[in-house]
């Protein structure tokens, strides 16, 4: 007979901790950086497949283990299988869907316009739970830590639990709160629609700093996360580059245009775009230019990078690569609408367009 003594380690040792579970955001991490550690897709062959939606497909798509996540205009969770491009199931979020899910621990999570915060199983498409708030929901909430942190328009910051639903927290502000928050270390980072921007410290719990506007500015979009810098934008001119421990601003940055979209960091580079189709290379920590590219048609959508490659979606109805290190054009793809967020994945880009996501090789 063999004897197994469990809970007992040798002085000195400690029992390993659990891994907490991946989160696959929008935004390729949860810093929202835009980078996507892939084999990037540097000669376009062409169109691999193509979903067709119900509605207009929202924002960008997410991927993990083989199926692809995406949102639509007419409220539905879309799940695809990567290689053949066939629907696997749909479900009905009851509101407008303005982004792909936020996907950890084999669960989707969305917010809809319905008003609520909805979590899916990402095998089957069945609800797990619901969380109702007063007023719509935006964005997909951030997990981190076994909670969710979701916007809402009637003005909070919900923090709930992801296993179940149950309301933790609810942090009141003046202005509606219309993001999905990115998170670095323990950090939490999300502006309200007054032009303020906040960190919140998941630990205990506590406001860190708010770098304060407090002037009406529709802020869709969260910083993104790199470098200890928090890189924001708020629907005008500016790029702020602000410090994350501390709030201090450290360098902006004047664009020629409105900047709608928080830009992809990847090392020392930063990649933002104009909503008029005009792309920005800056040092990640000076601001200075490195190059820019002029697009056309309108761009509402993050840049995605992979390896030495840059990808963006523009309103001429173009999906375009470019060299990440020169901004000289490698190719295009016209798919005859709206081009949204890409998604770069193992030699392949995925992106939404119209009422419909399209897969190329």
């Amino acid at each position: 007979m063999v004897a197994v003594l469990v809970g007992l380690l040798p002085a000195g040792c400690e029992a390993p901790r659990p891994q907490a579970p991946k989160v696959v955001p929008p935004g390729g991490d949860p810093q929202h950086s835009g980078v996507y550690e892939t084999e990037p897709l540097r000669t376009l062959g062409g169109l691999r497949w193509k979903l067709d939606t119900v509605g207009t497909a929202s924002g960008t798509v997410v991927v993990e283990e083989g199926v692809a996540y995406l949102g639509c205009s007419e409220g539905y969770v879309y799940a695809i299988d990567l290689d053949t491009g066939e629907e696997i199931w749909r479900f009905n979020a009851g509101g407008k869907l303005y982004n792909a899910p936020t996907l950890t621990g084999g669960r989707a999570y969305v917010g809809s316009s319905d008003g609520h915060v909805y979590a899916i199983d990402a095998a089957t498409g069945q609800e797990v739970w619901r969380f109702k708030t007063d007023a719509g929901v935006c964005s997909p909430p951030a997990v981190h830590g076994g909670i969710a942190y979701a916007g809402s328009h009637d003005r909070f910051l919900y923090l709930l639990d992801a296993e179940t639903g149950e309301k933790i927290a609810g942090i009141e502000h003046k202005f509606d709160v219309c993001c999905s928050p990115t998170v670095a270390r323990n950090l939490l980072f999300y502006p309200d629609w007054g032009g303020n921007l906040y960190a919140f410290d998941t630990a205990t719990r506590e406001r860190l700093w708010t770098f304060e506007v407090n002037e009406p500015a529709k802020w869709f979009t969260a910083p993104s996360l790199a470098a200890g810098v928090a890189f924001h934008v708020k629907f005008d001119n500016t790029l702020h580059a602000i410090d994350m421990e501390t709030g201090l601003e450290n360098w902006t940055f004047e664009a020629d245009g409105t900047l709608s979209r928080a830009p992809a960091v990847k090392d020392d580079v930063v990649v933002l775009a104009t909503v008029d189709s005009h792309l920005h290379a800056l040092r990640a920590d000076s601001g200075e230019p490195i190059w820019s590219f002029e697009g056309s048609g309108k761009v509402y959508s993050q840049p995605a990078i992979a390896g030495d490659v840059v990808y963006f979606g523009s309103g001429d109805g173009h999906l375009y690569a470019l060299s990440l290190e020169n901004g000289e054009e490698l190719w295009r793809f016209d798919a005859g609408n709206q081009a949204g967020s890409p998604l770069p994945h193992r030699g392949m880009v995925l992106f939404t367009s119209g009422k419909g996501l399209f897969a190329l090789e």
